[in-house]
C-alpha cells in the first residue's frame, strides 16, 4: 500500500467521508511498516508512519491494528513481569503547535506554579529491561511491530549486568535503544541499507544480529521500578537514581512555571534544548515536558493510551519533519557570485503530499562533511517556511557558510 494512494484518499475525505476502504488502507500500510521494521528495514520515514498512525487513530480509534501496536494487555506473564503488569507501557501526546487544544487542556489542569522536568525526546526503540540483583535476566522491545519481542541476548551485549543494583532485588528499567551519531557509519558497514537512526536500531537488534552489531547500540533509561521505588516523590528522583546506578539518562532540566506563562516557558525550553542538540550524541525528535511531582502528575489523569501529565513538544527546531533519501546526482546552481551544489535525490514523498527531489547543499564544504555523493544517503528536514534544509544523521541542521 503506497503512501501516495493513502494521501489521495485522505485529501478526498470531505467528499467521501471516512470509508471502510480508507480505514483498511491505513491499517494495511501500518501492518506493512510493522513487518518491515521487524526485518530491520524501513519503508518510510518516521514522520510519514506517525502521520498515518494518527489518521488511523482519528478514523478508527478501536482498530485492531492499533490495539496490537499500542496494546497495554500483557500475555504470558512471569514473575519477572510484575512491574509491566502494574505499570503498562503507554505512548505520549505529541504537540506540533503550542496553541493546540491539547496544550490548552494541559495548562487548564495546572493548579498554580508547578515543577516540570524537561528532557530530550529520544527517537529510538522503547524497551523494558529486568534485573535481578544486578543481573540482566530479561529484555523486551516496545516498538512499532510488536509488544514484547524478546531481545535478552542482544541486551546483554549493549547493556550488560549492573552490579550497582545488587541488593535491590527485582528491578525493571525502561528506556530507548539508540545508535550514537558517531556509530552510524560503523552500523552501515554491517547493513548499507540503513538510512536513519531508527532503521539502524532495527537492523542491529534483530534476532540474527551479532555481538559486534549489538555493541554499537546504547541504552538510555528514563524510568525504573523496584520494591521501594514508590517512595520516590518525583520523576527527577528516578533520573537521579538511574544516573547514580550505572545508567545514562536523557539530557534534562527541571523548571518552575505557572499557568499564565506556561506556553512561553515551553517555547523557551525548546529553544534551549535545540542548542544542546547541536552537540548531542543521539537523534531526537522533540522535548518531553512532564509534571515532575508524582502526586501532581497523577492529578492530571490518564487516557487508555497515554498519561495527561506530560507532552512531547515537536515545535520550534523540531517542527520540521526529518527525511532521508539516496542521492542520484550532484548539480550546480549558478547564483550572482558563486556556484552552489544541489543534491538530486530519489523522489521523497512528505506528509504534506509534496515530493522532494532537490536538497540544497549551499557550499562545496558541505559535500565533504555530509558525505553527499551519488549513491549515498542524505538527511534533510522539510516543512514550514524553511522548506528543505540538509541536516546530519543526528538531526543537527547544516547552515549555509
Amino acid at each position: 500500500m503506497s503512501f501516495k494512494l493513502i494521501l489521495d484518499m485522505h485529501e478526498s475525505l470531505e467528499e467521501t467521508g471516512i470509508t471502510d476502504e480508507y480505514i483498511e488502507a491505513l491499517e494495511e500500510f501500518i501492518i506493512e511498516c510493522n513487518e518491515a521494521e521487524a526485518r530491520g528495514e524501513e519503508l518510510v520515514d518516521d514522520s510519514v508512519y506517525d502521520t498515518v498512525k494518527t489518521w488511523l487513530q482519528d478514523a478508527s480509534p478501536d482498530s485492531d491494528v492499533l490495539k496490537h501496536v499500542w496494546s497495554t494487555d500483557v500475555s504470558d506473564l512471569t514473575d519477572l513481569d510484575i512491574y509491566q503488569q502494574k505499570f503498562p507501557m503507554v505512548s505520549i501526546q505529541t504537540i506540533k503547535d503550542i496553541n493546540d487544544k491539547e496544550v490548552n487542556d494541559f495548562i487548564s489542569k495546572m493548579t498554580g506554579s508547578m515543577r516540570f522536568l524537561a528532557s530530550m525526546k529520544l527517537n529510538g526503540h522503547g524497551i523494558r529491561v529486568v534485573f535481578n540483583n544486578g543481573v540482566l535476566v530479561k529484555a523486551h522491545t516496545r516498538g512499532r511491530s510488536s509488544n514484547g519481542r524478546d531481545i535478552t541476548r542482544q541486551a546483554k551485549n549493549f547493556i550488560g549486568d549492573k552490579p550497582e543494583l545488587d541488593g535491590f532485588g527485582l528491578v525493571e528499567v525502561r528506556g530507548e535503544v539508540l545508535i550514537p551519531f558517531e556509530n552510524l557509519s560503523a552500523a552501515k558497514q554491517f547493513n548499507p541499507a540503513i538510512k536513519s537512526a531508527f532503521s539502524g536500531v532495527s537492523s542491529l537488534i534483530k534476532e540474527s544480529s551479532t555481538k559486534e552489531e549489538n555493541e554499537l547500540l546504547r541504552f538510555v533509561a528514563y524510568n525504573v521500578f523496584f520494591d521501594g521505588s514508590e517512595e520516590f516523590v518525583a520523576l527527577s528522583d528516578k533520573f537521579n537514581f538511574l544516573d547514580e546506578h550505572g545508567f545514562e539518562t536523557p539530557y534534562g532540566q527541571t523548571f518552575m512555571v505557572g499557568p499564565s506563562k506556561a506556553k512561553m516557558a515551553f517555547e523557551k525550553i525548546v529553544e534551549m534544548f535545540a542548542t544542546v542538540q547541536e552537540t548531542y550524541s543521539y537523534y531526537t525528535d522533540g522535548v518531553v515536558v512532564s509534571v515532575d511531582l508524582f502526586d501532581e502528575f497523577e492529578s492530571f489523569g490518564s487516557e487508555e493510551h497515554h498519561h495527561n501529565g506530560n507532552l512531547a513538544l515537536k515545535i520550534g527546531f523540531w517542527k520540521q519533519d526529518m527525511y532521508s533519501a539516496v542521492i542520484e546526482d550532484i548539480k550546480w546552481k549558478r547564483g550572482k557570485n558563486k556556484l552552489s551544489p544541489v543534491a538530486v535525490v530519489e523522489p521523497t514523498l512528505t506528509v504534506t503530499g509534496n515530493t522532494v527531489r532537490h536538497v540544497p547543499l549551499y557550499n562545496p564544504y558541505n559535500i565533504l562533511i555530509l558525505d553527499a555523493y551519488p549513491g549515498e544517503v542524505i538527511h534533510f528536514r522539510y516543512g514550514g517556511e524553511a522548506g528543505v534544509k540538509p541536516c546530519f544523521a543526528d538531526g543537527r541542521n547544516v547552515t549555509e557558510i
